[in-house]
């Protein structure tokens, strides 16, 4: 029958276009990047969200766009799983219920949860099929209701949305959440972009005021990518933005080195996906071999670490509760988007007097797979054996016109010196060395 993201996925209206191949990569992709959330991640697919539709309209508009509509259109496709956390998004994610408080401590608002529910829960007509929303709050300040959208920027944008207004992505994202309100019913007086300081340690909220020919043009704009690409399969080429109205000469050095970026950056990705499949065998084979009950492993120049992670069953919790036709809808965190799976258990062992919960949730030992952090020894010295491996392969595959360390020095030498070997015997001994030292570890 499939777990519950796979019938969601099964039930997408995109659906014949998304390949079964391309399903199972992208499920294995989203459980091993967040484990827990694949529901919520597949509930994204079922149209264009609030943060999404910035790109389409600055794409459309000729601009730059922090992603390409490719990229997304891929993403609803299945074609490209969604990227893994990174200091960015996690710094969103780690401060916004701390800005929503300071933000209400500021405003002396109060939180709308009942309109946040209403929300949630509708089900009912909207101007585009398309149109998803997921609110950071909504608020009542003196007696109007607003929609905040919390921010956690890097130190000194805060300052500068402040000085030179919010940039156009989040006006977009703002718009669509105030369209959504509205098809639900709820009236929004006010827009607000509250972007945290880093500097003053406070938000520095800013009004957006509302502009209805920019919400004609989002759902235009979605409604073209949503119906013409998702809906038919059909991925639209890379266009770059429009020319620069003040074209510059670029230099030729500047285009080689952005040439050597890109393939340092193609290597980047390549290593991280390559790791990403060892790390995800090796922890297989720890299990298997019983490694997973000690704390700590060495294995030659890695180590495994084992600790007790608590894992929580949706997929079971849902069908327990859609059995009793309770929606588990209703156990999501207001403005969180979280599930409240404490709530959803506690309802279940009220629905199932005999159920055991431990079977919901319940600890699972996680394996952590790191280098070595030895200093000495033949672990370390095998280690940097590996890397300078590595470093001599990448310089092969990288582009470029600089002169390797010394070979300015071998051409001003006299001539007669040129005719002996260049250090060939280097790797041959570090291959030696290191066939010496998988013997040993």
């Amino acid at each position: 029958m499939g777990s519950t993201a796979e019938r969601l996925i099964d039930a997408l209206p995109q659906r014949p276009h998304i390949r079964d191949e391309d399903v199972a990569r992208w499920l294995d992709a989203v459980r091993r990047r967040d484990p827990g959330r694949e529901v919520w991640h597949t509930d994204r697919l079922f149209g264009i969200g609030g943060s999404e539709i910035g790109n389409f309209v600055l794409h459309s508009r000729g601009a730059f766009a922090f992603d390409h509509p490719r990229n997304i259109i891929q993403s609803k496709l299945l074609m490209r799983a969604p990227s893994p956390s990174n200091p960015d998004t996690e710094r969103g994610t780690d401060l916004e219920p701390i800005i929503g408080k300071k933000f209400l401590e500021l405003s002396g608002g109060t939180r709308d949860t009942e309109a946040l529910r209403h929300l949630e829960n509708y089900d009912g007509p909207k101007r585009a099929s398309w149109m998803r929303s997921n609110l950071d709050d909504i608020v009542v300040i003196d007696g109007k209701r607003y929609i905040p959208d919390y921010k956690a920027p890097g130190p000194g944008r805060a300052e500068m949305y402040k000085e030179k207004g919010a940039p156009l992505d989040y006006s977009c994202q703002l718009h669509q959440y105030r369209m959504c309100c509205e098809d639900a019913g709820i009236p929004i007086d006010g827009l607000l972009l509250v972007p945290f300081s880093m500097n003053e340690w406070t938000p520095l909220p800013l009004e957006i005021a509302h502009d209805p020919n920019l919400d004609s043009e989002i759902v235009a704009v979605g409604d073209h990518y949503w119906n013409e690409c998702v809906l038919k399969g059909f991925i639209p080429p890379y266009r770059e933005p429009d020319e620069d109205p003040d074209p510059v000469e670029i230099p030729d050095e500047l285009r080689e080195l952005a040439v050597r970026f890109a393939q340092a950056r193609a290597l980047e990705e390549e290593g991280k996906d390559r790791a990403a499949t060892l790390k995800t065998k090796m922890a297989f084979m720890a299990e298997h071999y019983g490694l997973t009950q000690r704390p700590l492993t060495s294995v030659g120049v890695a180590n495994f670490k084992t600790d007790l992670r608590t894992t929580i069953d949706r997929d079971r919790i849902n069908e327990l509760l859609k059995a009793q036709e309770v929606d588990p809808k209703k156990f999501m965190k207001v403005a969180r988007r979280e599930f409240d799976h404490v709530a959803a258990i506690e309802e279940i062992e009220r629905l199932y007097p005999d159920i055991d919960s431990e079977e919901l949730v319940y600890e699972k030992p996680s394996l952590t797979v790191s280098l070595t952090r030895k200093k000495k020894g033949d672990e370390a010295e095998m280690l940097e054996i590996i890397r300078s491996e590595v470093r001599s392969a990448a310089s092969s595959v990288l582009s470029s016109d600089e002169p390797a360390q010394g070979e300015h020095e071998e051409e001003a030498a006299p001539k007669e010196t040129e005719t002996k070997p260049k250090s060939s015997n280097e790797p041959v001994q570090q291959r030696s060395t290191l066939h010496q030292l998988r013997g040993r570890i």
